[in-house]
């Protein structure tokens, strides 16, 4: 396929880089978590109450899981050149997600802040903390370390499959002989 049809049939996403104390330590493509628990082992985590903050760089209130959460207060499509950052506690506006299937909860949120691409969210560690990456992975902060959240485009290529195949239709691919209806 030429590079015209590849523009139109693929997105390259954004992605999510965590540093700690100015150290590249991991990427995350859809939401980075920073949770009051800290234990090893990617578990998925489900106590809203412990939740401090929420990066995600695309976000709905349709999703499932703690980009929902940022959904609610703002919708980021994986075409916006944005991203948003949440931050959660006691004190704050309540809200209602879906965190997991068949599960609504409220949530404390105590700041909403648009992220434009290449924009720092810093969070300073007052505690020992775990950020979740995409609900895969984690990385462990303790007190004192700065915690840098950078949303750039530069994470993989991924193809839009209806775009694709309007693509392939529009090009005649679907038809070996070529000729038209």
């Amino acid at each position: 396929m030429r590079a015209s049809g590849t523009r139109r049939c693929c997105i390259r996403d954004k992605r999510i880089e965590v540093r700690v104390n100015g150290e590249l330590r991991d990427i995350a493509l859809i939401d980075a978590v920073v949770s009051d628990d800290y234990f090893a082992g990617a578990r998925a985590i489900w106590d809203a109450e412990r939740m401090r903050l929420i990066v995600a760089s695309r976000c709905h209130p349709a999703t499932i899981g703690f980009s929902a959460v940022a959904g609610v207060c703002g919708i980021v499509e994986d075409s916006d050149d944005c991203a948003l950052a949440v931050e959660l506690g006691r004190g704050g506006r309540r809200v209602i997600a879906p965190i997991a299937a068949g599960v609504l909860t409220e949530v404390g949120v105590r700041g909403v802040y648009r992220l434009e691409l290449g924009q720092e969210f810093r969070f300073l560690s007052e505690a020992r903390h775990m950020i979740a990456l995409d609900g895969e992975r984690e990385v462990r902060v303790d007190p004192g370390d700065e915690v840098t959240f950078t949303v750039l485009r530069n994470g993989p290529w991924r193809v839009l499959p209806r775009a694709a195949l309007s693509e392939a239709a529009r090009l005649g691919m679907f038809r070996p002989d070529k000729e038209e209806f």
